[in-house]
């Protein structure tokens, strides 16, 4: 067998513990796996031996498993043989193997299988499946094999060979008959998707394409076809044969017009609808739309994806220096410009705006792809070529930006994403003062949403170093500007608002400056950062204080007994805790030491001086979760020995009270609140307390709370739990006492309360998850080594906007240790076992019952028959 692939192509398996020794396991279980394949094609044990060993393949891809490219080159090439040259293959059999055959040849970076697959056999099963007589029955396709095939069909044309193009075109070429629609549509469907993309085409074949066009008006279907072909086509042949394009571009620019749909003066007909539409079914015609061909791994509808292709040819066609198709480009822009005013919107929105963001989209894809070319190629756009691409686009992507359409102003914002990167400079300070007016005129309160939605998208290219000079300087403002956005009122703008922080913070460390610039450094830079910085603290306390106010406010009133909420609001409040949950793991993960431990004496003021409604109680956690995720040991040092306790009071019943006097808790040292609330002293030392609640002789009482106090320190103690993993262990004695006595809490004499019995068991099991379980450490935007670099922490500002590549990834786990799963089993043998134990019993009562009821009923059946029987002998 070949070797594993190295670290060039990263997967899930690199960076989890054990890496190296599931690599291990899956080099010994491949080969079988390849022997199983390749013996069931030969033998043609379809049915059984490659069934399974496709299955046995794809569980192996799908645990994110590598298959060498020795191997991927012998599977597929035995897999394609079977999908296409055997007649006899079943449709669900040659549906699994597609499936498995496609993922099997996609390119992975620049790396290709160096194997040679023949057309023709695939050319016959798209034939024979899509293009059947009318007038003969078919059988109905298996579910998703077209899909499949489509796929291979677009997967294995690289691997054709060059004369394919050739043979294939000479192979088409008589069904182009300007008489015969059906025939043209198969010739088109069969040249787009099997035709290999090269780069020395033959440009007599795009002089044919371009005369056959005209022959079919007004069908999206046939234009839809060619645009994906002439813009694949442009893509691999503008850096070598520029120049042989020139003479289509003013038939190609008319097409696209064409496509836009435009009126022309008083026009009012609609060449193309919004709908998905397609011809019905003559002979020789698939039996749905032809649009199916090409447009199925992008959730657009079918003209859509005519606009979006067509931008890619319009980007592809561009030539440093502009010339005569950036004259075009400019003219189409112009043209509608009016059509995405903020208070226009029908017909051609969609449209138009996918128009926009398609554009910027494939500028960042051509540019991204010329970037380690060298500046004397002919073909490179240069960076003035870029700028004025970007001016083109840029007035539409601003004026959409806040259109009544919501379709508008995502694509808007897509647009302006790539622009600030590949313009910065013309790009972001009118967008940013656009946003500025947004965020603070009353009377354009409606552009909030949209205004965040933008910033979102910016962000990045803003606080990037060396992309924006004056980016950083905009940063307190906008911070301290989107804070009101979080408003439990008004859950869209929270949730645009927690994107935003999202994202800001994924490439902002919240690390004060406070040293002088060092040697080497631009002093001015340094100045600006650190006057940045000084503001993170108090915007830090305050994203604190809006996000209680939400957590205190959002769903404060119960529901009256008996009603549960709706449907709309449960989905809200599933999506509110996502996004809080998105912004708080990055909060903490990205907040200095200093200020993580003035954040956590916050939340634990908060905790502790409130009592919150059991449906808000889950947005808590996710705060606390996220804290404890970023340093397990700091906060389940603060929390675990306080929930179970309060400081002991003379006369106080609200404790628990033990036959000799107990020590202070060390846990109680901190600075921090007083706690006005508590379960009682429960600051035991043996592990577990036996089945009379004694230990040791010390005798436990539980404190006298409420139903919904002893549920909410409940909670708090499962939300740091799940993620402390092994910091438990120093306080396991104290949870597990209050564990058990709570689960003896009776709501009335003789009743035990349900509802404290289920937040019990839902803390252990949360605690035996954490134990078992492993978590990666940290997160940051930066290398652990870096973070923890004194030196960095004065220059961080250098790293502003940047993420951490792949390839260099350093991820670190908390895995489980010896002592914690040991406390994983005993919590199992002491909680689980008896709660199995009677489910099994429960089970083994209710089969006996049923095989009980089975044979009454076969007895009474009988009874009845014989009953019968009597009947007709006496009549």
């Amino acid at each position: 067998m070949g070797e594993a692939p190295r670290m060039h192509h990263l997967t899930i398996n690199d960076w989890i513990p054990c890496g190296n020794m599931v690599r291990q396991d899956s080099a010994n279980y491949l080969p079988s796996i390849v022997q199983g394949i390749l013996e069931g094609c030969a033998s043609g044990d379809w049915h059984k031996l490659l069934r399974k060993s496709v299955h046995a393949l794809k569980r192996y891809m799908d645990l994110k498993q590598t298959v060498p490219v020795k191997e991927r080159a012998m599977i597929a090439q035995a897999l394609y043989r079977v999908v296409t040259e055997e007649d006899g293959l079943d449709q669900y059999l040659q549906k699994i193997f597609a499936q498995q055959l496609v993922r099997l040849l996609k390119r992975r970076g620049h790396e290709q299988l160096h194997i040679v697959l023949d057309w023709r056999p695939l050319y016959r099963v798209i034939d024979f499946l899509f293009f059947g007589k009318a007038r003969i029955p078919q059988t109905p396709l298996c579910p998703y094999l077209g899909y499949y095939i489509i796929c291979l069909a677009r997967t294995a044309r690289h691997y054709f060979t060059k004369e394919s193009v050739t043979e294939l075109v000479t192979q088409l070429r008589p069904f182009f008959c300007a008489q015969h629609t059906a025939s043209c549509l198969k010739g088109q469907v069969m040249l787009t998707l099997l035709m290999k993309r090269t780069e020395d085409v033959d440009f007599g074949l795009l002089k044919e394409i371009m005369s056959i066009w005209g022959w079919v008006v007004a069908y999206g279907d046939w234009d839809l076809h060619w645009m994906v072909l002439l813009s694949s086509l442009c893509r691999y042949t503008y850096r070598t044969r520029s120049n042989e394009w020139k003479s289509f571009i003013p038939t190609l620019m008319s097409h696209i017009l064409h496509i836009i749909d435009l009126p022309v003066g008083a026009s009012r007909i609609h060449i193309y609808g919004n709908l998905d539409s397609s011809l019905s079914s003559p002979e020789g015609s698939p039996f749905y739309s032809l649009a199916s061909f090409v447009h199925l791994d992008d959730n657009r509808t079918k003209i859509l994806q005519l606009v979006h292709k067509s931008a890619k040819l319009m980007i592809y066609l561009q030539q440093p220096g502009g010339g005569e198709p950036l004259r075009m480009l400019g003219k189409i822009i112009r043209a509608i410009e009016s059509y995405l005013h903020p208070s226009n919107g029908g017909y051609w929105t969609h449209r138009l705006s996918q128009l926009l963001a398609s554009l910027c989209e494939y500028l960042m894809e051509r540019v991204r792809a010329e970037r380690d070319v060298p500046d004397g190629e002919s073909y490179k756009l240069q960076a003035n070529d870029i700028s004025n691409i970007a001016r083109l686009i840029l007035p539409v992507a601003l004026q959409g930006l806040y259109s009544k359409s919501n379709t508008a102003t995502l694509q808007s914002c897509v647009a302006l994403k790539y622009l600030g990167s590949l313009d910065p400079n013309n790009t972001l300070p009118p967008l940013l003062d656009r946003i500025s007016d947004a965020l603070t005129t009353l009377t354009q309160v409606h552009q909030t949403s949209s205004a965040l939605e933008a910033l979102a998208a910016v962000i990045f290219p803003v606080i990037r170093a060396g992309n924006f000079e004056s980016g950083a300087k905009h940063i307190p403002d906008l911070m301290e500007l989107t804070l009101s956005g979080i408003d439990s009122n008004d859950l869209p703008k929270t949730w645009a608002t927690l994107r935003f922080y999202t994202v800001l913070l994924s490439g902002l460390p919240l690390i004060p400056i406070t040293e002088p610039c060092p040697v080497g450094s631009d002093p001015d830079r340094h100045e600006v950062a650190r006057a940045v910085t000084d503001t993170f603290a108090d915007w830090a306390f305050r994203f604190l204080d809006q996000t209680f106010s939400f957590i205190s406010n959002h769903n404060s009133m119960a529901p009256p007994q008996g009603h549960e909420h709706t449907k709309k609001t449960d989905s809200e409040t599933r999506t509110s805790e996502y996004f809080f949950n998105c912004t708080l793991e990055v909060f903490f993960m990205q907040l200095g030491d200093e200020l993580f431990v003035s954040a956590l004496n916050k939340v634990a003021n908060f905790c502790f001086t409130n009592l919150l409604l059991l449906q808000q109680q889950a947005q808590l956690g996710v705060v606390i979760s996220a804290m404890t995720a970023v340093n397990p040991a700091v906060v389940a040092h603060k929390f675990l020995p306080t929930v179970p306790r309060t400081p002991r009071t003379p006369g106080s019943a609200r404790s628990f009270t033990r036959s000799a006097s107990a020590a202070k808790s060390p846990g109680l040292s901190w600075a921090s609140p007083p706690m006005t609330n508590g379960m009682g002293n429960v600051d035991v030392e043996s592990p577990m307390l036996n089945a009379e609640g004694k230990v040791e002789g010390v005798v436990f009482k539980l404190a006298l709370l409420s139903e919904m106090e002893m549920i909410y320190y409940l909670n708090i103690m499962r939300f740091v739990v799940e993620n402390a993993g092994d910091a438990v262990i120093p306080y396991i004695d104290k949870v597990v006492a209050a564990v058990d006595l709570v689960l003896k809490y009776e709501e009335r004499p003789g009743v035990i309360s349900l509802q404290v019995f289920k937040a019990a068991n839902k803390l252990v099991r949360s605690l035996i998850h954490s134990l078992i379980t492993c978590r990666p450490k940290e997160y940051r935007s930066v290398d652990p080594k870096l973070w923890n670099n004194p030196g960095w922490k004065n220059l961080h500002y250098e790293h502003w906007g940047n993420v951490i590549d792949l390839s260099a990834a350093n991820v670190s786990w908390n895995v489980p240790s010896p002592e914690g799963l040991q406390w994983a089993a005993d919590l199992a043998a002491k909680y689980i076992n008896s709660s199995a134990q009677v489910l099994r019993r429960y089970h083994s009562e209710a089969q006996e019952w049923a095989n009980h009821r089975e044979d009454m009923e076969v007895d009474a059946s009988q009874s009845k028959g014989q009953c019968q029987d009597v009947d007709r002998s006496r009549g």
